[in-house]
This record gives structure tokens, sequence and C-alpha cells, in this order.
């Protein structure tokens, strides 16, 4: 019985005889094993269907997984979400997508603090298996013990931070409080009643306090900050000056060669 088939040396379209071994293509006149022929044609077909169903504008997963990963290398993240967010709306299935969105969330396991990507690690792992698991698992690990070495000193940062907070407020409020009071006496002796001056004097040492008080707070949260960048430059041999630097760059590249074109034009 003729069966389609695909030719092993030049893929054309052909048909064969499934009851023989051998057979000759009509196009290039190679000679094939019917089975491996057959076999060709059912890979063709297969790969043809998936690429139909788990694609976007004839993009696979695997198209926007390769985009998603260049966006990460330039550290732009919203480009590499849009990307692998593609990849996995094009083909839910595939671990890649939501192991992409995993380093987009963590800006490449550089954020210790992100909440958003741990929707996506429970799918990654239970969509991927054998080698592509374990590299899997221990990537996150080893990220999830950075994030646990530095949860004591982001406690101590955000303690130090909502001190500062509060003198701030507080110190608003004084100044409110004080400014009208201010307004308030000065109307009254307009109007000729007797003013006790030494009452707003003594009103100044609140907010004397509060500046005290609120350059402290701003003092430990810089130190807090600087003890993180610290941290991450000693054990994990990265800082947040570091990436202020890259962007920096990055910033002044993107400028001249804005800058190259408008000359060219």
């Amino acid at each position: 019985m003729l069966v389609p088939a695909r030719c092993t040396q030049c893929s054309a379209t052909i048909e064969v005889d499934d009851a023989k071994e051998a057979g000759i293509c009509q196009f290039c006149n190679t000679a094939f094993i019917t089975q491996k022929a057959i076999h060709e044609h059912h890979t063709h077909i297969t790969k043809n269907i998936t690429k139909n169903v788990f694609s976007i504008d004839g993009k696979t997963a695997e198209d926007f997984c390769a985009n998603g990963d260049t966006f990460l290398k330039l550290k732009d993240w919203e480009k590499a979400q849009e990307a692998f967010d593609k990849a996995v709306e094009a083909e839910p299935t595939n671990y890649k997508g939501y192991w992409g969105l995993v380093k987009t969330w963590t800006e490449n396991f550089t954020d210790y603090y992100d909440v958003g990507h741990k929707e996506h690690i429970p799918r990654a792992l239970n969509l991927s298996s054998g080698d592509e698991k374990a590299v899997i698992e221990t990537q996150y690990n080893e990220y999830q013990k950075r994030c646990e070495a530095i949860a004591p000193l982001k406690a101590k940062h955000d303690r130090f931070f909502k001190l500062f907070g509060w003198c701030g407020a507080l110190g608003v409020l004084m100044i409110i409080a004080i400014g009208i009071t201010a307004m308030v006496i000065g109307l009254l002796a307009a109007e000729g009643y007797p003013v006790n001056w030494l009452t707003l004097a003594w009103m100044s040492i609140p907010v004397g306090v509060f500046i005290i008080g609120f350059s402290i707070g701003l003092d430990l949260c810089v130190r807090a900050d600087k003890k993180i960048d610290a941290y991450k430059k000693e054990h994990f041999g990265e800082s947040e000056e570091d990436e202020k630097n890259i962007n920096i760059e990055k910033t002044a590249t993107n400028t001249n060669d804005k800058t190259d074109n408008t000359n060219n034009t």
C-alpha cells in the first residue's frame, strides 16, 4: 500500500510502498529505507502541528524564550517579561517560559526581596524534568540561601526606615502646629492683646528635636543600605553601586547611539 513519506536526502514529499524495505526518490534519485522515510514524514508533520498550535504570529515559545534571554542579558526586565509572557501564552506546558519569568521578576536573581516570582517557580519545577529540573532546583536554592542571608539586614533597614518616616510625619505636624500658633499669636499682637513671645521661642525647641531625629533616622537608613550593599559585594560579588554604574553606562551608550543616528541623518 502506498503511504506518504519524506525523502531522507532532499526532504521531498513522496509516496512509498510500505511493503518494501527500500526505494528510490523520484526527485533526487537517492536510495532510502522505507521505514525511515515514513518516520521522517511523521516527524515533519508533528513539528508543523506543534508550531501552528503553540505559536503566536508564527513564533514559537522557544523563539520568545530566546528573545527573553537576550533582554535578560541587557537587564531590560520589562521587555524580558513581555517575551516570557508570550512564551507562556504560546505554549503553557513549556517550563522555559515560567523559568524565564522567575529570572525576570528576581532581576536574574539579584533582587532578594521580590515575591512576584513565587507564582511561577512551582510551574517551572512541575513542568521540567531530568537535568533541566536539577538545574532549576540548584539555581533557585542558591537564590533562596542568599535571600535568607540578606533578610536580617533588610529587617533592620525597614525598622530604621519606619523610624525615619515617623520622625518625618511628626516633624511635619509640629511645623504645621507651630505655624498656626505663630499666626494666631501674630493676629492677637496686631489687635493689641498682650503676647508672651517667650512661648513662641520655647515652641521652637521641638523643631530642633525633630531636625535632629530626622537627621539620625536618615543616617541610619543610609548606613543600613551601605551595610546591605557591602554584604552583597563581599558574599555574592555584586552591589547596588555596580548596578548603578552599569545603568549609567547603558544610558550613556544609548544616548551616544541616538546622537550618532541623528548626525548620520
